[in-house]
């Protein structure tokens, strides 16, 4: 819908004086990097301290440099954007959430006595495994996409031949259950290694999680991805020439209804599909609160974390159905046409079984399974601390 954010307010990012702010929010984040460095190396963590240190300080020369270019030598410095820049709504959404959630989870850190040093730390490092196990997991079930883009474009839409495109990670395709188990993995190697309470820490972070889907899932809506199967009431959205959503229904429909492929050829647009992308973002929110007002009441560390997986577990696996992509896949379809009409999708949807419903099943289940345990747990062990 909006793939670049900058569109929703009619901004462009191009020319000397933007550049000029460009190196300065660059020489920030420098200098943010050589002082969490510094605090690194006082904390004794020396290895990893300077190992920063050294690379920030780098950046900063190097962004210096060009700074200093842009302000006081403007006539020989050669502009580094030859075009306007584009800043996509969905990595502008997936950035937004993270820096809202690392802030929140530092803040409470320091409230139940963590580190704000090491909470950082681990944002960063479940950043980056995040993205890797959400792009692995989405390059697995779209492998064939990814080849075609880069040895018969024209197969999936594409003007040309892009054989990078599955590193291309800001123009959406990352699976959130992937996300999910590489930071876990990631979180729990952390902890063990640092010697922190992994069930006091995932409590603490777990709210952060939802906000963050909160802002994820609207970058879905601007970047067309995640999309909706066909609403057969008055609220669906529709999705213009070009976009994921349209290149998907053009391409279903010529193959299993021509007429109705030549009408979406002739609009320019989809038919009007679900805004699952909206119902999972209000949804998280309100997963959010929920886990907010519930973490006072925890009697045991862990509980705020299962609850988290119980409600997340089940509200995936009721949103799946109202999803269009099939890129997802089938374990096995089963078609429930009551559910189907209540949801107001068309009667021979498959209502059943995606392969994200089935995850979303298990991470529920398991969540009552956890939480009925620390709670049996919280009368035999010591008061929180």
């Amino acid at each position: 819908m909006f793939p670049d954010f900058l569109e929703l307010f009619g901004v462009d990012l191009f020319g000397l004086q933007f550049e000029r702010g460009f190196w300065l929010v660059g020489l920030a984040f420098a200098l943010w990097g050589l002082w969490g460095g510094i605090v690194q190396v006082k904390d004794g963590e020396r290895d990893a301290g300077w190992l920063r240190v050294v690379i920030s300080a780098a950046a900063l020369l190097w962004v210096g440099y060009y700074a200093a270019m842009a302000w006081f030598a403007a006539d020989s410095y050669q502009l580094l954007f030859t075009e306007e820049l584009v800043i996509h709504t969905y990595a502008f959404c997936i950035v937004s959430g993270f820096l809202t959630g690392t802030w929140l989870t530092a803040r409470e850190g320091i409230r139940v006595g963590l580190q704000a040093s090491k909470i950082l730390d681990i944002a960063f490092w479940c950043l980056i495994s995040g993205l890797i196990g959400s792009r692995l997991v989405f390059m697995l079930v779209s492998a064939q996409d990814y080849v075609d883009a880069c040895v018969d474009p024209g197969k999936v839409g594409l003007a040309e031949a892009d054989c990078f495109k599955a590193f291309k990670f800001w123009e959406g395709g990352l699976v959130f259950f992937g996300a999910f188990l590489g930071a876990a993995l990631t979180l729990a190697i952390y902890t063990k290694r640092h010697k922190i309470p992994f069930r006091k820490l995932a409590d603490t972070a777990i709210p952060a999680l939802a906000l963050g889907q909160f802002f994820g899932r609207l970058g879905c809506l601007g970047a067309g991805c995640c999309w909706g199967e066909v609403c057969t009431s008055g609220w669906g959205v529709v999705f213009k020439t070009g976009e994921m959503p349209y290149k998907d229904a053009l391409n279903r429909y010529f193959e299993h209804d021509p007429t109705v492929g030549n009408r979406l050829y002739e609009l320019g647009q989809t038919l009007p599909l679900h805004p699952v992308q909206l119902y999972e973002s209000m949804g998280e929110l309100c997963i959010f609160v929920i886990l907010i007002l519930f973490r006072s009441h925890k009697r045991i560390h862990g509980e705020v974390f299962a609850l988290w997986m119980v409600l997340y577990g089940f509200f995936r696996t009721v949103t799946e159905i109202t999803r269009g992509d099939k890129i997802r896949g089938y374990l096995f379809e089963l078609t429930i046409a009551p559910v189907n009409k209540l949801l107001r999708i068309p009667a021979t949807h498959p209502t059943f079984f995606t392969t994200s419903q089935i995850v979303g099943l298990v991470v529920g289940f398991a969540g009552i399974g956890l939480f009925v345990w620390f709670r049996r747990q919280a009368g035999r062990e010591l008061p929180l601390v």
